[in-house]
């Protein structure tokens, strides 16, 4: 038979699983940040997503406006993330 757990256990658990999930999403947060950044400061590099021009266009942006933008405005552009 399962012992139910006294309602003390149940919220410390709880506050320590939101602690622990909390502290994860800043390092998540934190490496896409820097994955962002990385491409801004060397768009020629190689990664494991798309990005450029060729990406901008892929994502559905219109040619006509990727040709009026700065060259260094595409030469970044990344599927924004979610």
């Amino acid at each position: 038979m399962r012992k139910e757990a006294h309602p003390s256990q149940v919220t410390d658990s709880a506050v320590v699983h939101a602690e622990e999930q909390g502290s994860l999403e800043g390092v998540i947060k934190g490496e896409v940040l820097r994955m962002y950044q990385e491409v801004a400061e060397h768009p020629e590099g190689e990664f494991h997503f798309y990005h450029g021009r060729q990406a901008a266009e892929l994502f559905g942006y219109e040619r006509e406006w990727l040709d009026r933008a700065p060259p260094g405005a595409v030469a970044s552009a990344q599927k924004p993330s979610t």
